[in-house]
This record gives structure tokens, sequence and C-alpha cells, in this order.
């Protein structure tokens, strides 16, 4: 059984247990929701039903974004259909991606954020019951997998949401262990995995300082020893300064990190040193920073800064970085005896036995 909505139409949990319950009664396997509604995977559902209701038939969702970012990647796909499959894929995006049909992306959050932006910046207590933080936590959710789906379209291959294994099957376990998160650190926080890029990319939108941070880390080249020589090495794959991208390196032992823009690090890479001229960087972070100000605190501003952010971080930086890797080992001197070594009949004869 399908059920779709199309505009700000949302699924009820009392129709999609019934459709449940019909399903059952009928020996029908499934029941398939489409709507505007994001969720992470296709087996969480957007609205909450009794697990006794899933005994004997199971639930899946689809955003339409999600088919739509589907269509789109299969069309990108070299020889994936036949003329006629090919010409009736491409009607169908043309369809959807008409404002006419309704389908449209997470576009704001919910109508208390403003008031829980505003509660996190003069240092009010979150409480983890506030219904306005769970609706902004639910939205937050709903963003990542709707940013994952931008994401997707921008590389033009599938892009993953990085979830903990312990949640991936249960949503509202997720839920609860999000809204704990946010009321203790004040931030809400995505990763997404690109397709063979050098590591996941962090998003960050903390509501104290009002800032998005989108973030990769690399590991630093061993085989360079100085400061100087490792930030060059980042440099190098990072072709356009922007005052947004920011360098930050971590240092061994108990060293704070420290940062600094593309700009300034062009003119003097040491700018990052630590106190101890002897210490290297081990690791470093490349972060694009934005403070918002006023927009942060828009339902719908922020969802359009953050939107515009991740696809522009990974055209400055994403797409050119490059993880370290060790250089292949080279030959190395044999001992003498094995130099002097002839072989003679498939069986090796030392002319210095070793006793």
């Amino acid at each position: 059984m399908v059920e779709f909505k199309i505009g700000k139409a949302d699924l009820e949990q009392e129709q999609v247990e019934r459709y449940l319950k019909l399903a059952k009664d009928n020996s029908i396997d499934a029941v398939i929701t489409i709507s505007n509604q994001f969720v992470a995977r296709a087996d969480h559902p957007p609205v909450k039903v009794g697990k006794q209701m899933l005994r004997k038939v199971e639930l899946f969702h689809w955003s339409w974004m999600s088919i739509f970012t589907a269509c789109r990647l299969l069309q990108l796909e070299p020889k994936s259909c036949d003329p006629e499959q090919e010409h009736l894929l491409n009607e169908f995006i043309r369809f959807l991606g008409h404002k006419s049909t309704g389908v449209s992306g997470f576009d704001q959050m919910n109508k208390g954020w403003r008031n829980v932006v505003s509660a996190a910046k003069t240092g009010d207590t979150l409480a983890k019951t506030s219904p306005d933080v769970e609706a902004t936590v639910a939205g937050w959710m709903e963003e990542q997998r709707d940013l994952c789906l931008l994401l997707s379209r921008v590389v033009g291959k599938a892009v993953c949401q990085k979830i903990e294994t312990k949640y991936v099957k249960d949503p509202n376990q997720r839920l609860k262990a999000e809204i704990a998160s946010f009321c203790e650190h004040k931030s809400l926080d995505a990763v997404f995995q690109v397709p063979d890029a050098a590591s996941d990319i962090r998003v960050e939108a903390d509501l104290v300082r009002r800032t998005i941070d989108i973030a990769m880390n690399l590991k630093a080249p061993a085989d360079r020893v100085s400061t100087k020589a490792r930030v060059n090495w980042v440099l190098r794959m990072l072709k356009t300064d922007d005052e947004r991208i920011i360098l930050r390196a971590h240092w061994p032992s108990k060293v704070g990190h420290t940062q600094e823009s593309l700009v300034k690090l062009r003119e003097n890479p040491e700018a990052i040193q630590t106190q101890n001229p002897k210490l290297a960087p081990h690791k470093f972070d490349v972060l694009m920073i934005e403070p918002l100000a006023n927009r942060f605190a828009g339902p719908r501003t922020f969802i359009e800064d953050v939107e515009r952010m991740l696809p522009e971080f990974y055209a400055l930086a994403g797409q050119h970085l490059k993880a370290w890797q060790p250089k292949a080992p080279k030959p190395v001197e044999p001992p003498k005896a094995v130099a002097e070594a002839e072989v003679s009949g498939g069986i090796l004869k030392l002319s210095n036995p070793i006793e």
C-alpha cells in the first residue's frame, strides 16, 4: 500500500496506523509513505507508531526530494537506461522539478526556533522536556537528511549520513540522544560521508556564537618535519583563498590547538606555530566558519545559509583535499650473506652459511 502527500501536508500517526491495520488484514506485506517530510533512513517513519503494528507489516518512508535525488543520480550514470527508460526518467525529473508539483526540500525550522536560539544565547538552561527543544532537534534531523540529499546532487554520488550504529534501527532513541547532546552543548551537528573524500564532512550550528562551522580533518604528513612544511602541504591543495576558510592545527601532548586564516598563512605559514618552536602539528582541521548574527535566529534564513554554505565549502575545499599516504618502501640493501648467495637447482646456497 502506498500513501503519498504533497506540499505541506504531513502524515499523521492515526492515518498510518489505520493503513498498517488494513495491510495486515489483507495480507499486504508493507506500507510505503511518501511526503515532503525527511527521515534518516527509509525504515525510520516520520510518525511514531506502535511496535505491535509492525510485527507482520513493514513500514517504509521516502521524501519526494529523496526520490528526485535518486533519479538525478541515476540520470548521471553512464548507460543506466535504454532510450525509452531514459526518456521516462527525464520526464519524471522534469515533472518533480516543477514548482506546481509541491515537491520541496526542508525550508525552515520550527516555530519555537527563535525562542530556543535566544535562550541559548542568554545562557538559559535548555530543558530536555521542552516541546520547543524537541521540535528544534526533530527539525534539525530532517534538515540533516535534506543536506545529505543536497550534497549528493552536488557531487553526483550518493552521500551517506553518519549515524551511530546503536541508533540506526531505533530513531526514537536517536532523537532522545540528540536532544540530550543539544541541551548540553547548545549546538546542532551532522556528519556526512562523501565517496572517496579525504575525510567526513562535519556541520555544526553553534547557538551561543550564532555561527555555522563546516570542517574536514586531515592527518599531517609524517614525511615532513617542520610546521612550515606541513602547513604548505595543505596550502598547496587549496587554490582559492576565502576569509571564511580557517586552518586549525592540533599539537602533540596537551598543547591546545591554534588556528589561522588561509590568507594569513599564505604570507607566513609559521603564523600558526605554537609557543614551542620544536613542535609540529599532527592533525589539521580545514574549516569554513561564518557568523550569521540575526539571520541565525530566523527559521527560514538559518536553513538558507546552511544549505548555501555546504556546497560552497565543498567547492572551495572539500573536493581538493587529499588524505596523506606514506610512500611505498624502497628496496633495502640485502645482508652480505644473501647478496653472495647462489641459486642452483632451485635451492638457495649461501657461500658463507650462517651456523
